[in-house]
């Protein structure tokens, strides 16, 4: 996929990714069990698309863990237009976008 973005554009968009990878890998992952991360993106004129999906469960913070973590999803908004989290049985979806700048 080719998609001419400025720097900041892409910056922010790898940034975003990174952070839901992680989150993915980490509960997908959790306590030595496999799982699956799936990545798919895809380009418009001026958008760009990303979905970053696993087969692991969801977690709640842990309040003892919670001051030094959380970080990632707000992040991600800061950084993307739109984000969006589904979560279910069959795993983690995070849906993100934003708009291609030149």
């Amino acid at each position: 996929m080719a998609c001419d973005m400025t720097g900041p554009c892409a910056q922010n968009a790898l940034v975003a990714v990174d952070e839901a990878i992680a989150n993915a890998m980490e509960h997908a992952c959790a306590n030595g069990s496999e799982g699956t991360v799936h990545i798919t993106a895809r380009a418009t004129v001026d958008r760009l698309y990303i979905e970053v999906a696993d087969t692991g469960t969801w977690r709640d913070p842990e309040p003892r863990r919670a001051a030094a973590r959380g970080r990632g999803i707000p992040l991600m908004r800061r950084l993307m237009d739109h984000v969006t989290l589904t979560s279910g049985s069959a795993g983690t979806t995070v849906s993100m976008d934003t708009r291609v700048t030149r």
